[in-house]
């Protein structure tokens, strides 16, 4: 069995069949592991930003430079997680992120 499928039957037993929404992440991760869960989807999106604008740096330095370098921006994501929980995080982040830096 590859390791990386072992991994996703670990990250599958500890959520269960619970939907990964805001509010699971906010009530079932550890600060550090929702850290990191949050800056996966920044990375993603990222990474879309930049092949959306066939490989013009800006709007993912934006993205980069909201997440890493503005202070505010990570409480302002778990706020926004717990103002709604049922939402899906990818969309949560990428709502706000577009807020900062377009789509």
């Amino acid at each position: 069995m590859p390791l990386y499928f072992l991994g996703a039957l670990v990250i599958a037993n500890d959520v269960s069949a619970q939907t990964l929404t805001a509010g699971v992440v906010m009530e079932k991760m550890e600060a550090g592991d929702r850290y990191t869960y949050v800056a996966g989807i920044v990375e993603g999106l990222a990474h879309a930003r930049f092949v959306k604008d066939n490989k013009d740096t800006q709007g993912r330095a934006c993205i980069y430079t909201w997440f890493y370098d503005d202070k505010a921006t990570l409480p302002k994501i778990y706020a926004a997680f717990e103002k709604y929980p049922g939402t899906l995080p990818g969309a949560v982040v990428g709502a706000l992120a577009a807020t900062k830096c377009g789509v």
